[in-house]
């Protein structure tokens, strides 16, 4: 399926910083929960968010996601197949890559913060040991 296809038939929106994204489920105060698209082109840049996060893989994939706690250094996990899901702690650094034509991910944020709520690392950030962009 292309991406316009994808778009149009899960009725996603531009998401405020990457992809597209559409609001599924919402209880003031306790969660929210949506889809959201990235293509091979795109990616969510180090990022935090003050509440607990699952992505699940619903479609699509693989998708790559970056965790760092510390702020210094940094692992990975994939999301492979359908179904293949992670839960992300509040406060966790993480990024995220397509690495394939495209990842649909359900996302489901408690308690509820709203999407544009995240905190954006600076595009050039990467945890590193002196706590510095690498360039």
């Amino acid at each position: 399926m292309n991406t316009e296809a994808l778009i149009s038939s899960h009725r996603l929106l531009p998401h405020p910083f990457e992809g597209h994204w559409r609001e599924t489920e919402h209880e003031d105060g306790s969660y929210r929960a949506g889809l959201h698209l990235l293509t091979a082109t795109e990616e969510a840049g180090w990022h935090t968010v003050d509440a607990e996060v699952t992505l699940t893989l619903e479609e699509g994939g693989p998708a790559s996601v970056a965790l760092s706690h510390t702020g210094v250094t940094a692992y990975g996990h994939k999301l492979l197949a359908p179904g293949d899901s992670l839960k992300i702690g509040p406060g966790v650094l993480r990024s995220l890559s397509c690495l394939g034509a495209y990842v649909l991910l359900k996302v489901r944020i408690a308690p509820d913060v709203a999407v544009g709520e995240r905190q954006l690392m600076p595009d050039d950030w990467f945890p590193n040991p002196e706590g510095r962009p690498k360039r």
